[in-house]
């Protein structure tokens, strides 16, 4: 047992509220999250009078160490499930790479929310399966910037650079703000397409009021040192901006969008 959650057990018992429902699902949560699962199955099967929330941290027990055997097991003697029963199994099955029994739970679901999908989705993303993924993304009822991130973090470890810089504009349309993962994913789709220098460009920018001639360079070789010294500074130039001392994010992005776009072509 833990230190700290054998002094509250301790307490507990103490203050003669071992009995009390509530209070045994807290310390069954306590032993659980505290990676304590023997405490935590010992006090669980001397309950009588398990509710979800002891199920649940149960299952979700086992699924932080990855043991899923265990966790089915929990999971399929349960009477009554919630959602977040399922999606602890879908994320755990998504975790370990074992896709088709998430798949498999995530289609016998009774009903989903916006972390069912996004559990699903990441699922198949770790495997890399990008029509699966984009199967799912098309289908989803609402996205939240997890699940935009998810889809264009797919194409771009998928090498489909087009996918992504395409998918981003949708993502704009709809008026998803990015995040630094939207980021990640745009200066990969711009390094496989070529167009990265030019992403550094449009972060150079931000200290100028003039778009500078980017036919200025002639020599391939100045562009290519030019191209690695930007490399080395603009994770901290990307650093710099969201401290407070420049906030060129927003602007970087839109414009690095519409020059990779202008690089296809």
């Amino acid at each position: 047992m833990t230190w700290f959650g054998l002094l509250v057990h301790t307490h507990v018992v103490k203050s003669g509220f071992e009995c009390d429902s509530y209070i045994v699902s807290s310390l069954i949560h306590l032993y659980a999250n505290g990676k304590d699962l023997v405490a935590a199955k010992q006090l669980f099967n001397l309950c009588s009078d398990r509710d979800l929330v002891s199920w649940n941290a149960m299952i979700d027990g086992y699924v932080k160490r990855g043991e899923m055997g265990h966790a089915r097991i929990v999971f399929d003697r349960m009477v009554c499930r919630d959602v977040i029963s399922w999606n602890t199994m879908i994320n755990g099955y998504a975790i370990v790479g074992k896709i088709d029994e998430a798949k498999r739970l995530f289609d016998e679901m009774p009903e989903r929310n916006l972390v069912s999908w996004n559990s699903m989705l990441a699922g198949f993303v770790k495997c890399g399966n990008v029509e699966d993924a984009f199967g799912l993304f098309s289908e989803m009822p609402c996205r939240d910037v997890v699940s935009w991130n998810s889809m264009l973090a797919c194409y771009a470890q998928c090498g489909k650079p087009n996918e992504v810089l395409a998918l981003f504009d949708q993502m704009r349309a709809v008026g998803v703000k990015p995040t630094e993962a939207t980021v990640v994913s745009l200066l990969s789709a711009c390094a496989h397409l070529g167009a990265l220098d030019k992403g550094y460009r449009c972060l150079d920018r931000t200290s100028t009021d003039t778009r500078p001639d980017i036919d200025r360079e002639k020599n391939p070789l100045d562009r290519e040192e030019k191209a690695i010294g930007r490399e080395r500074n603009f994770l901290a130039s990307l650093d710099r901006s969201s401290t407070g001392r420049a906030q060129p994010v927003d602007w970087f992005l839109n414009q690095l969008s519409q020059l990779a776009i202008t690089s296809i072509g």
